[in-house]
């Protein structure tokens, strides 16, 4: 059984040995449950932490400043409230304005950078479950008073719905407030109005790119890409979800660590096995992951994002503008990843007509093979891009070539039915 000891005198330094230090730079706060991160949306080397502890006074926030490599307990080294147990939320809105919430004892704030913690009066509900920054908008989560949110720094709030289901976090992405809920799945925000986008499991989180949206899910990942929800990771009970970019995701699971997901549901990567992984959190070049009794890891993203040149970068983001300037500057529309991927293929999987008109505009090779012997028809034909496909058809690719698997773009499309719009287009 771990114990939590809380001594008020220990402003938490976590200072060793040059050595030492060096080689637990991506273990920090050790054997402590981390429940909750957060990183100022102005300052990526500014993060908190909500730690979750077994006894009376447990309820710490700690605080880094140079990028998760030093620590110290905020609040004058004491607890939140000398009852509370578990920090569950924290937000990082300024250098001066911190909130945390907590289970049980309600919502606190500083405006002192974290000198001092005072509970906010006539917030409705003790136990607050997310918070989320978004511009001068802070949202918070809670399991019986629905979404709140506060445009004055947390002076007043006011509830927006959508109901009073268990809410359990909160993501932003573009114009939309995502919330999901541990009993009835992801609720979408835009315009003042709620939507319900997902239905087929208990949800703990959501995120989003530019092509694809996923769900952590209390059995599964379910992922949707262009079209309906897919399962994978099936089984498997996930507490966080996040996206890093458009061909990553990452699954935090309650026991095998995280999966690092390729688009498509294949899981490329598995990193911290067997850990609990309840929280994850990006912050600058680092990924952040809270575990349920293990400390924070911190790891780099760049030994999760694969490397890939500046243009496929582009692509990948959405970004038509930056593609154009790169390739004013002379990039080469053909430059490919580790896995012979151009960003061609990439405009391909993802339904990008435009991008992928430019890139052949400007020399990108139309019938390109990739390192598993497919071709960007093959994968336009895969995800149904039917505008992909004719685009292709028009610069004269070969429709007949067959991947690693022996299939051609025809046989994926057939996969759909023989009346598939891209099946009879590739038949013509």
């Amino acid at each position: 059984m771990i114990r939590f000891i809380f001594i008020l005198a220990c402003f938490t330094v976590l200072a060793a040995p040059a050595s030492a230090q060096q080689s637990d730079r991506g273990h920090k706060l050790k054997d402590r449950i981390i429940r909750a991160l957060a990183a100022e949306p102005g300052d990526t080397g500014h993060v908190l932490v909500g730690q979750k502890a077994k006894g009376a006074g447990s309820a710490l926030v700690f605080k880094s400043l140079d990028g998760t490599e030093s620590w110290r307990t905020q609040n004058g080294n004491a607890p939140l409230s000398p009852e509370a147990t578990d920090v569950q939320a924290v937000a990082a809105v300024s250098a001066d304005l911190l909130l945390a919430g907590t289970w049980k004892h309600g919502l606190y704030v500083s405006r002192d950078g974290g000198g001092s913690f005072i509970r906010v009066t006539g917030f409705p509900g003790a136990d607050i479950r997310d918070l989320q920054v978004a511009g001068d908008s802070i949202y918070a989560a809670t399991p019986r008073h629905g979404i709140l949110v506060s445009t004055d720094e947390a002076k007043t709030w006011t509830p927006i719905g959508p109901n009073k289901e268990f809410f359990w976090s909160l993501s932003t992405y573009g114009d939309a407030l995502y919330a999901s809920s541990l009993e009835s799945g992801v609720f979408r925000r835009r315009d003042g109005e709620w939507k319900k986008i997902f239905a087929d499991d208990k949800a703990s989180a959501f995120a989003a790119a530019s092509h694809r949206r996923a769900v952590a899910g209390n059995s599964g990942l379910y992922i949707a890409e262009h079209g309906p929800w897919r399962q994978t990771l099936k089984g498997e009970k996930l507490a966080d979800v996040l996206m890093p970019d458009n061909d990553t995701i990452l699954a935090a699971s309650w026991s095998n660590g995280i999966a690092v997901v390729a688009p498509g549901g294949r899981v490329r990567q598995r990193l911290l096995k067997g850990k609990a992984v309840v929280r994850l959190q990006i912050a600058g070049d680092r990924l952040l992951a809270g575990t349920w009794g293990d400390g924070l890891h911190i790891i780099p993203l760049s030994q999760i994002i694969r490397k890939r040149t500046p243009l496929i970068d582009a692509v990948v983001k959405n970004d038509i503008a930056a593609v154009a300037q790169l390739l004013r500057d002379g990039a080469d529309p053909d430059g490919f990843d580790a896995s012979r991927n151009t960003a061609l293929i990439f405009a391909a999987r993802d339904g990008q007509a435009e991008m992928a008109n430019l890139l052949i505009d400007a020399g990108a090779t139309p019938g390109w093979v990739d390192g598993e012997q497919v071709t960007p028809l093959i994968l336009a034909a895969f995800r149904n891009h039917i505008d992909i496909v004719r685009l292709l058809l028009a610069r004269k690719v070969d429709r007949d070539h067959r991947d690693r698997s022996g299939r051609t773009a025809k046989d994926y499309a057939a996969e759909r039915s023989e009346t598939d719009p891209v099946y009879r287009l590739l038949g013509e």
